[in-house]
C-alpha cells in the first residue's frame, strides 16, 4: 500500500506549473463580479471577469488598484487578463 502512496506523492511534487492568483471583489454598491474571490490562473493563461450592475447606475472598475480603461455602464462590463505572469486584483465600486 505504501508504494502506491509514494508514487502519488512524487507526481504531486512536480512544481513545474506556475500559477498566480487574481483576487476579485466588489468594494461597494449593488453589483456582482464573476468569478469572485481568489481565482487561480496558470502562467501565460487568460482569465475573464464579468461585472453585472444591479443598481441601475454605473461602476468603477479597478485593476491592481488603478482605474481601468474599461467602462462599466448600466448593462455591466467584462474584463480580460491575458498572458498572466503575476498576481493581480480586480475590484468594482458600483453606484
Amino acid at each position: 500500500d505504501g508504494g502506491t502512496e509514494d508514487e502519488g506523492a512524487e507526481d504531486e511534487g512536480d512544481n513545474s506549473d506556475t500559477t498566480y492568483t487574481i483576487a476579485a471583489s466588489v468594494l461597494a454598491g449593488q453589483c456582482t463580479i464573476t468569478p469572485s474571490g481568489s481565482v487561480i490562473v496558470s502562467e501565460g493563461a487568460s482569465q475573464s471577469f464579468s461585472i453585472a450592475i444591479n443598481s441601475g447606475g454605473g461602476g468603477l472598475l479597478l485593476v491592481d488598484d488603478v482605474p481601468a480603461s474599461t467602462i462599466c455602464e448600466q448593462n455591466g462590463c467584462n474584463y480580460n487578463f491575458s498572458n498572466v505572469a503575476a498576481d493581480h486584483t480586480i475590484s468594482v465600486i458600483c453606484e
